[in-house]
Protein backbone atom coordinates (compact mmCIF):
# COMPACT_ATOMS: atom_id res chain seq x y z
CA UNK A 1 0.00 0.00 0.00
CA UNK A 2 2.62 2.46 0.43
CA UNK A 3 3.66 3.10 -2.84
CA UNK A 4 0.43 2.71 -4.46
CA UNK A 5 -0.27 5.94 -6.32
CA UNK A 6 4.00 5.99 -7.08
CA UNK A 7 3.13 2.72 -8.63
CA UNK A 8 0.46 3.65 -10.69
CA UNK A 9 2.22 6.78 -12.04
CA UNK A 10 5.06 5.13 -13.13
CA UNK A 11 2.92 2.81 -15.35
CA UNK A 12 1.16 5.77 -16.72
CA UNK A 13 4.54 8.16 -17.21
CA UNK A 14 5.71 5.27 -19.03
CA UNK A 15 3.14 5.75 -21.58
CA UNK A 16 4.91 8.51 -23.05
CA UNK A 17 6.65 5.66 -25.16
CA UNK A 18 3.10 5.08 -26.98
CA UNK A 19 2.10 8.64 -28.38
CA UNK A 20 2.61 8.27 -31.51
CA UNK A 21 0.40 5.13 -31.60
CA UNK A 22 -2.37 6.96 -29.93
CA UNK A 23 -2.43 9.87 -32.03
CA UNK A 24 -2.45 7.32 -34.76
CA UNK A 25 -5.27 5.62 -33.37
CA UNK A 26 -6.93 9.31 -33.00
CA UNK A 27 -6.31 10.29 -36.39
CA UNK A 28 -7.91 7.09 -37.52
CA UNK A 29 -10.82 7.72 -35.36
CA UNK A 30 -11.17 11.17 -37.06
CA UNK A 31 -10.77 9.18 -40.38
CA UNK A 32 -13.58 6.67 -39.73
CA UNK A 33 -15.86 9.25 -38.58
CA UNK A 34 -15.37 11.35 -41.50
CA UNK A 35 -15.73 7.95 -43.48
CA UNK A 36 -19.00 6.99 -41.93
CA UNK A 37 -17.35 4.31 -40.38
CA UNK A 38 -17.63 2.47 -37.22
CA UNK A 39 -15.53 1.98 -34.25
CA UNK A 40 -15.93 -1.30 -32.16
CA UNK A 41 -14.90 -1.54 -28.64
CA UNK A 42 -14.48 -4.79 -26.96
CA UNK A 43 -13.13 -6.69 -23.46
CA UNK A 44 -14.35 -8.86 -20.85
CA UNK A 45 -15.08 -7.78 -17.26
CA UNK A 46 -14.00 -4.51 -16.21
CA UNK A 47 -12.15 -3.92 -19.64
CA UNK A 48 -15.95 -4.11 -21.04
CA UNK A 49 -16.59 -1.43 -18.80
CA UNK A 50 -14.01 0.53 -19.96
CA UNK A 51 -14.82 -0.42 -23.46
CA UNK A 52 -18.54 1.41 -22.42
CA UNK A 53 -16.65 3.75 -21.28
CA UNK A 54 -14.57 4.88 -23.99
CA UNK A 55 -17.81 4.44 -26.34
CA UNK A 56 -19.63 7.01 -24.65
CA UNK A 57 -16.93 9.47 -25.10
CA UNK A 58 -16.86 8.64 -28.35
CA UNK A 59 -21.18 8.88 -28.62
CA UNK A 60 -21.22 11.48 -26.63
CA UNK A 61 -18.69 14.15 -25.43
CA UNK A 62 -15.74 14.35 -23.52
CA UNK A 63 -14.72 18.05 -23.12
CA UNK A 64 -15.78 19.25 -26.28
CA UNK A 65 -19.11 19.62 -26.24
CA UNK A 66 -19.48 20.91 -29.88
CA UNK A 67 -17.92 17.83 -31.00
CA UNK A 68 -19.38 15.70 -33.83
CA UNK A 69 -20.24 11.99 -32.40
CA UNK A 70 -18.73 9.10 -33.58
CA UNK A 71 -20.27 5.57 -34.63
CA UNK A 72 -19.02 3.92 -31.38
CA UNK A 73 -20.56 0.42 -29.99
CA UNK A 74 -19.16 -2.07 -27.72
CA UNK A 75 -21.93 -5.15 -28.70
CA UNK A 76 -23.07 -5.20 -24.91
CA UNK A 77 -26.34 -5.82 -25.91
CA UNK A 78 -27.71 -8.54 -22.90
CA UNK A 79 -30.48 -10.25 -25.35
CA UNK A 80 -28.25 -10.80 -28.03
CA UNK A 81 -25.32 -12.02 -25.80
CA UNK A 82 -27.42 -14.42 -23.72
CA UNK A 83 -28.99 -16.02 -26.74
CA UNK A 84 -25.80 -16.61 -28.47
CA UNK A 85 -24.13 -18.27 -25.30
CA UNK A 86 -27.17 -20.23 -24.37
CA UNK A 87 -27.82 -21.49 -28.10
CA UNK A 88 -23.81 -21.51 -29.66
CA UNK A 89 -21.50 -20.67 -26.52
CA UNK A 90 -19.70 -17.37 -25.21
CA UNK A 91 -16.28 -17.78 -26.48
CA UNK A 92 -17.99 -16.69 -30.34
CA UNK A 93 -20.40 -14.01 -29.10
CA UNK A 94 -17.58 -11.46 -30.25
CA UNK A 95 -16.63 -13.23 -33.79
CA UNK A 96 -20.75 -13.46 -34.64
CA UNK A 97 -20.96 -9.40 -33.39
CA UNK A 98 -17.84 -8.56 -35.52
CA UNK A 99 -19.74 -10.46 -38.58
CA UNK A 100 -22.91 -9.09 -38.15
CA UNK A 101 -21.60 -5.51 -37.97
CA UNK A 102 -18.51 -4.64 -38.94
CA UNK A 103 -16.72 -3.96 -42.60
CA UNK A 104 -13.10 -3.78 -43.90
CA UNK A 105 -14.32 0.21 -43.78
CA UNK A 106 -14.53 0.05 -39.84
CA UNK A 107 -12.22 -0.48 -36.72
CA UNK A 108 -11.71 -2.61 -33.96
CA UNK A 109 -10.11 -2.08 -30.69
CA UNK A 110 -9.75 -5.04 -27.90
CA UNK A 111 -8.79 -4.19 -24.36
CA UNK A 112 -7.64 -7.01 -22.48
CA UNK A 113 -5.51 -7.09 -19.26
CA UNK A 114 -4.13 -10.85 -19.66
CA UNK A 115 -3.54 -10.19 -23.70
CA UNK A 116 -5.83 -13.74 -23.47
CA UNK A 117 -4.51 -17.41 -23.68
CA UNK A 118 -4.94 -20.52 -26.01
CA UNK A 119 -3.42 -22.39 -23.99
CA UNK A 120 -5.29 -21.60 -20.73
CA UNK A 121 -8.54 -20.91 -22.82
CA UNK A 122 -8.84 -17.52 -21.17
CA UNK A 123 -10.13 -14.56 -23.11
CA UNK A 124 -11.00 -16.91 -26.40
CA UNK A 125 -14.06 -14.75 -27.42
CA UNK A 126 -11.24 -11.56 -27.84
CA UNK A 127 -8.67 -14.31 -29.53
CA UNK A 128 -12.31 -15.39 -31.85
CA UNK A 129 -12.87 -11.63 -32.87
CA UNK A 130 -9.30 -10.83 -33.78
CA UNK A 131 -9.17 -14.00 -36.01
CA UNK A 132 -12.45 -12.88 -37.99
CA UNK A 133 -11.75 -9.15 -37.98
CA UNK A 134 -8.00 -10.12 -39.81
CA UNK A 135 -9.81 -12.26 -42.08
CA UNK A 136 -12.61 -9.30 -43.14
CA UNK A 137 -9.68 -7.20 -43.41
CA UNK A 138 -10.62 -4.54 -40.51
CA UNK A 139 -7.99 -2.33 -38.57
CA UNK A 140 -7.09 -3.63 -35.60
CA UNK A 141 -5.89 -1.66 -32.23
CA UNK A 142 -5.64 -3.59 -29.22
CA UNK A 143 -4.37 -2.28 -25.60
CA UNK A 144 -3.11 -5.50 -23.58
CA UNK A 145 -1.54 -6.31 -20.32
CA UNK A 146 1.34 -8.85 -18.61
CA UNK A 147 2.82 -10.08 -21.46
CA UNK A 148 0.60 -9.19 -24.66
CA UNK A 149 -1.10 -12.83 -24.56
CA UNK A 150 -2.09 -14.92 -27.64
CA UNK A 151 -3.53 -11.22 -28.80
CA UNK A 152 -0.22 -10.15 -29.78
CA UNK A 153 0.87 -13.38 -31.20
CA UNK A 154 -1.72 -13.00 -33.69
CA UNK A 155 -2.27 -9.11 -34.18
CA UNK A 156 -0.16 -6.73 -35.98
CA UNK A 157 2.41 -5.43 -32.85
CA UNK A 158 2.80 -2.05 -34.22
CA UNK A 159 -0.78 -1.85 -33.48
CA UNK A 160 -1.03 -2.88 -29.92
CA UNK A 161 0.05 -1.37 -26.18
CA UNK A 162 1.27 -3.51 -23.87
CA UNK A 163 1.31 -2.66 -19.85
CA UNK A 164 4.02 -4.79 -18.66
CA UNK A 165 2.19 -5.63 -15.42
CA UNK A 166 0.60 -8.54 -14.23
CA UNK A 167 -1.85 -6.36 -11.86
CA UNK A 168 -5.21 -6.24 -13.24
CA UNK A 169 -5.81 -2.69 -11.75
CA UNK A 170 -2.52 -0.90 -12.51
CA UNK A 171 -2.97 -2.52 -16.35
CA UNK A 172 -7.06 -0.73 -16.38
CA UNK A 173 -5.17 2.58 -15.17
CA UNK A 174 -3.51 2.64 -18.09
CA UNK A 175 -6.04 1.72 -20.23
CA UNK A 176 -8.31 4.55 -18.75
CA UNK A 177 -5.56 7.23 -19.29
CA UNK A 178 -4.96 5.96 -22.98
CA UNK A 179 -8.37 6.39 -23.74
CA UNK A 180 -8.31 9.74 -22.29
CA UNK A 181 -5.63 10.89 -23.98
CA UNK A 182 -6.95 9.91 -27.38
CA UNK A 183 -10.12 11.43 -26.32
CA UNK A 184 -8.05 15.03 -25.48
CA UNK A 185 -6.71 14.37 -29.09
CA UNK A 186 -9.77 14.39 -30.78
CA UNK A 187 -11.30 17.29 -29.27
CA UNK A 188 -8.31 19.26 -30.20
CA UNK A 189 -8.51 18.81 -33.38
Amino acid sequence: MKHFFKKSGTLITGLDQYKNLLSKIGQDLLLLRKRGGKIAIIGNGGSQSMAEHFSTELNCTFVNKNRKPFKALTFSNQASLTAWSNDFDFQTYYKRMVECYLTKNDLLLILSTSGGSLKSKKSINLVNAAKISIKKKIKIYSFLGNDGGSLLKILNKKNCVVINSKETSKIQECHLAMIHYICTLIDAS
